[in-house]
């Protein structure tokens, strides 16, 4: 090898292919830009930090885009394991220059940490604050926040180290086929976690089951030791970083002989995203990310206690709980965060139940654009425990909101004018979303059941449409509807509303509406006398439009100044064979003036099936005699 030389202890296939890359490795600082982040970002939950050798660490966005390179200018050949404290501050090893340095939450390089190492390649922080430290010759050093030792595990060789909850198990792997384990709090060896496997970063998950990155795959052991599944991707056969994710139902994981980083769903084992670093093979020998799960940090546990779901455009309230894990004791006076599609909310502090909530909003993103809702907690280092860092992630629904439309045009029109059929978009409650653009159908049909159209106009800004319609002398029942979009459902009118278009030439012509104890009652009409005898057409709608009644058929006519009578045949929900008799009396010009009308409808066997009682009061419309 030209360049330095570096010397470690016996080192197995891993470190054998870290050595042979030290040359390249040596030369990226010089292919990134390296100097400190200068105020502006700061970590934020989910961004992703990659070792890529050369002192270096690449920060990114959870989507792969690069923030920026982070460099400690200490000339070691790799960077590997990484961690967090409570304050935000990245821990990076240096595993070529026995040391180990720190960053703060800008980026920004502030020295290094701890001392007495041989070659550290994991860290971790434990509930209290304290930093362990795996030391390929040093075994575990245990450290103080200050940096401050406080003891020496000397266990042998360690690679990489996660502790458990209890804060005294810690799970560590020796690129042996292993998972081992010791004691921390009473310094005694324990039996083997599992030796069906594990070689490099392992980490454990809140159900107890562990995550091992295992050279050609990533292992999933149960709580017991037992290998319950495992993930993979193409042409990728060496796993060897790894760390979870903050929304608790993902990892990922870093091929050191690719440089891909990906990121996988841990239920499914679906890949959920990836990128490649740009840097070359055998460079990518760490991983870590902000506000990562780690069982030995997990003091604290967030849930999400608000609705499943929302309609667009409806008020909602996001909540959440905190309380302390293990135990679950509530905790009060902490401030909460959601995240909920593109929504950002917070809430706070938590009350003495330590449950909080948003302060109500209306939602109006996209139904479906936004399947989860994630709260979490920042952790709290002014309490005595300081409190770790918490998030979860619960399923949530943006659903479609409902809609009602109603005819608002005319219902009594002379045929040499157009028709005005209009409608107005509404919702169910008081919070509306955006009204515009909708596409309104009207459906048009004659008392012979002709239907016209259909006719369509589209919504202003107020859910206004409407639409001018040459319709020819008749009475007709007109229906209007919604067929949906991507943020309502379909609606429709609850009645059909029916218009009558009066011939020039009628005796007798009208339409409007009555009020009885069956409820809504709906009709128009036109009654025509001319040389070639009677005719007319009439329709009602009976108890809101429960029953209809639809005649083309005039029988007699007797009309006397103001008011007229006639009679004649239809059909009675479609039902043929039925006769009517209506009186009307014209006492003005508008219904609400004094027009009257008596409606009967009588079955083949002469049955009554509706009847107004006798002369009713419009209360809309208008009737005309003449």
């Amino acid at each position: 090898m030209v360049g330095p030389q570096v010397h470690f202890p016996a080192q197995s296939r891993g470190l054998r292919r870290r050595l042979a890359a030290a040359v390249t490795s040596a030369a990226l600082i010089a292919s990134f830009g390296v100097a400190p982040v200068q105020g502006a970002a700061t970590f934020a939950i989910g961004d992703v930090f990659v070792a890529i050798g050369s002192s270096s660490v690449q920060w990114r966005q959870p989507n792969g885009t690069l923030v920026t390179t982070l460099t400690d200018a200490t000339g070691s050949a790799f960077t590997t394991g990484m961690a967090f404290d409570s304050s935000g501050n990245l821990y990076v090893t240096d595993f070529a220059a026995a040391n180990v340095s720190k960053f703060d939450n800008t980026g920004t390089l502030l020295g290094t940490f701890g001392s007495g190492y041989s070659t550290p390649e994991s860290i971790l922080f434990d509930a209290a604050g304290n930093a362990y430290v795996g030391d390929l010759g040093a075994g575990i050093l245990k450290f103080d926040s200050s940096g401050a030792l406080i003891h020496d595990f000397t266990i042998g060789r360690v690679d990489w180290i996660d502790l458990a909850a209890d804060q005294c198990t810690m799970l560590y792997t020796v690129e042996g086929g292993a998972i081992h384990r010791y004691d921390v709090c009473a310094d005694t060896a324990l039996s083997d976690f599992t030796t069906n496997g594990g070689d490099f970063a392992l980490r454990i998950l809140g159900d107890g089951t562990v995550l091992v990155a295992d050279d050609a795959q990533i292992d999933h052991f149960d709580a017991g030791g037992n290998l319950i599944g495992s993930y993979d991707a193409p042409t990728e056969d060496s796993w060897f970083a790894l760390n979870l994710d903050p929304d608790g139902v993902s990892f990922w994981s870093a091929d050191f002989g690719t440089s891909d980083v990906y990121r996988f769903n841990i239920a499914t084992g679906a890949v959920i995203s990836s990128f490649n670093t740009g840097t070359s093979q055998q460079t990518v020998f760490g991983l870590s990310v902000f506000g990562e799960i780690t069982a030995s940090q997990t003091n604290s546990a967030v849930s999400y206690t608000g609705p499943p779901s929302v309609q667009y455009s409806d008020s909602l309230t996001l909540s959440g709980h905190l309380q302390t894990s293990p135990g679950g004791l509530p905790i009060a006076g902490e401030n909460l965060g959601f995240v909920l599609g593109t929504d950002i909310k917070s809430a706070g502090p938590t009350n003495a139940l330590g449950n909080a909530s948003t302060a109500p909003y209306q939602e109006l993103q996209k139904p479906g654009s936004a399947t989860s809702v994630t709260v979490s907690f920042a952790g709290d280092t002014t309490t005595n425990p300081k409190l770790g860092p918490s998030s979860s992630t619960a399923d949530f629904t943006i659903a479609k909101e409902d809609c009602t439309v109603a005819y608002t045009g005319d219902i009594l029109v002379n045929a040499a004018n157009p028709t005005t059929l209009s409608a107005q978009f509404g919702e169910l409650d008081s919070s509306p979303g955006d009204w515009s653009g909708k596409l309104i159908t009207f459906t048009v049909t004659d008392a012979a059941l002709n239907t016209y159209g259909p006719y369509t106009a589209t919504t202003n800004s107020a859910g206004f449409a409407s639409t001018s319609q040459n319709l020819g002398p008749n009475v007709y029942s007109v229906n209007v509807s919604f067929a949906g979009d991507d943020y309502y459902l379909k609606c429709a009118s609850a009645t059909d509303t029916i218009v009558t278009v009066e011939s020039a030439n009628a005796k007798i012509t009208g339409g409007g509406w009555i009020s009885q104890g069956t409820g809504h009652t709906s009709f128009g009409f036109n009654v025509i006398r001319d040389v070639t005898g009677l005719k007319g057409q009439l329709q009602v709608r009976v108890r809101n439009g429960k029953d209809k009644f639809h005649s083309t058929s005039v029988l007699t006519l007797n009309s006397s100044g103001n008011s007229g009578t006639w009679t004649g045949t239809g059909r009675w929900n479609g039902v043929t064979g039925y006769t009517f008799t209506v009186s009307v009396v014209d006492n003005g010009t508008s219904g609400k003036k004094g027009d009257t009308i008596s409606i009967v409808i009588k079955s083949p066997t002469l049955v009554t099936v509706f009847t107004t009682s006798g002369p009713q009061p419009l209360k809309g419309g208008n009737i005309v005699v003449h």
